[in-house]
């Protein structure tokens, strides 16, 4: 993840994570706005997640997240005891190969949504899988619950901790994130990088590095049609081999629901 910084807010030209995107607007009312493209400002740094392993048709979205990651040293350093406002950022899937880190086809990892933290020195972080027994409709999921607290180690004025929640899908390398000249997001002593995602793992079984295509194993229930360009397993379909058991039931006190 590429993560763009400044404390003056002031331009400048910035390379990207994601070489040879070009960011621009899809629907522009004045086609010269797209002349130039939309790049990033400020200083930035990049930080790597723990690796992913997964195999075909697997889904990768570990309940307790993954483990945190420190930061750049020269980062913690140069903001320690001040703000870092965080005006861009871009994310990307990387293999390692015996030439060095290698971007992944979107058609090998299908990126369902990602949530990501930084956390600064005046928050603890708990990352903890959801109580079983926990009503699940206000989160419409169990996923993780990452929990930060105030520990008095920050001045109180600024956040300790920020969340990056981005759900665009398989687009998400070409999603631009970035705030507009004047803003960022503030964040007091930055320490620690926290990710939590979502990956389906799409890699063609047989080795071959070619997109799947009809041959691929596919679960009964899946809803790709026959030469569809896309995977039916980005669906998340239910096996027919695996049984649920729904074991709880979610009470409302407020007017009956419509359905």
């Amino acid at each position: 993840m590429l993560v763009a910084v400044t404390l003056g807010f002031a331009p400048s030209t910035q390379q990207q994570l994601n070489i040879g995107v070009r960011y621009v607007v899809s629907n522009p009312l004045d086609p010269k706005f797209n002349d130039a493209g939309y790049g990033f400002r400020g200083k930035y740094f990049e930080v790597d997640s723990p690796k992913i392993v997964s195999q075909y048709s697997q889904v990768f979205w570990p309940p307790g997240g993954m483990p945190t990651v420190p930061l750049p040293v020269e980062i913690v350093q140069m903001f320690d005891n001040k703000t870092m406002f965080i005006t861009g950022w871009e994310v990307d899937v990387w293999r390692d190969s015996a030439s060095g880190p290698v971007s992944v086809p979107c058609y090998e990892s299908y990126n369902h949504h990602y949530v990501s933290y930084l956390k600064g020195k005046g928050a603890d972080l708990e990352v903890r899988p959801r109580d079983p027994i926990e009503a699940p409709g206000p989160y419409g999921h169990g996923g993780p619950q990452y929990l930060f607290r105030a520990n008095g180690k920050g001045s109180g004025t600024w956040p300790s901790s920020q969340a990056f929640s981005e759900h665009n899908g398989n687009e998400h390398r070409q999603s631009y994130h970035a705030l507009a000249n004047g803003f960022g997001v503030a964040l007091e002593s930055p320490t620690e990088f926290a990710f939590n995602p979502m990956q389906i793992n799409t890699r063609n079984p047989d080795g071959s590095g070619e997109r799947c295509g009809e041959e691929c194993p596919l679960p009964r229930r899946q809803n790709a049609w026959k030469g569809a360009k896309w995977s039916g397993l980005i669906e998340c379909p239910c096996g027919t081999r695996m049984i649920k058991k729904f074991d709880h039931r979610l009470v409302r006190d407020a007017t009956p629901c419509a359905h």
